[in-house]
C-alpha cells in the first residue's frame, strides 16, 4: 500500500509540474472554449486510440456546460457508400468522413493525440482544418513534431 501511494504522489507531482509550465496553453484553450459557448457554436472531442475513451468522458463529464459532442471512430458504421470516394473505405474512415460532414464554421475541435499516426483520426484533423475549424490539440511529444 505504501509503494502505491508514493508512486500516486510522485504522479501528482510531475502532473503539477506539467500543468505549471502549460498554464499560458492551458489558459488560452479555455479562452478558446469560452468563446466557442458564448457564440453558440459545438466543441467536438476526439481521442486517437489508445485515449479514444477519453473523448466521452471529456465531453460528457468535464464539458456539461458547452455544447460537446465526442467522435467515436469505434462505434459500427457501415462502410461509405460515397460516389466521391475512391474505393470502399473501413467503417472507422468512414465514420471520420461522417464526422467531418457534421462540422460548421466556428465549431472547436478537441484532440487527444498520442503520437498522432491514427489514420482516421488524421482524417478527422484534416476535415477539421479544411473547414477552418480551431483546433486544439493536447498531446505527446511523438504527436507534436506532425502537426506543426
Amino acid at each position: 500500500m505504501r509503494e502505491f501511494l508514493e508512486k500516486l504522489q510522485e504522479d501528482q507531482r510531475r502532473m503539477r509540474k506539467y500543468l505549471r509550465a502549460h498554464a499560458l496553453h492551458f489558459k488560452r484553450m479555455g479562452e478558446v472554449l469560452a468563446r466557442t459557448r458564448k457564440h453558440g457554436a459545438r466543441v467536438f472531442v476526439i481521442g486517437e486510440p489508445p485515449l479514444h475513451g477519453v473523448a466521452t468522458i471529456v465531453a460528457e463529464e468535464y464539458f456539461t456546460f458547452l455544447p460537446a459532442l465526442s467522435i467515436d471512430l469505434a462505434r459500427p458504421v457501415g462502410a461509405s457508400i460515397d460516389p466521391e470516394e475512391e474505393a470502399p473505405s473501413t467503417p472507422r474512415a468512414a465514420a471520420a468522413r461522417q464526422a467531418v460532414r457534421h462540422f460548421h464554421k466556428g465549431d472547436v475541435l478537441l484532440a487527444f493525440l498520442l503520437d498522432g499516426s491514427d489514420r482516421e483520426t488524421r482524417i478527422v484533423l484534416e476535415g477539421a482544418r479544411a473547414k477552418r475549424l480551431k483546433v486544439l490539440i493536447v498531446a505527446g511529444l511523438g504527436a507534436k513534431s506532425g502537426h506543426n
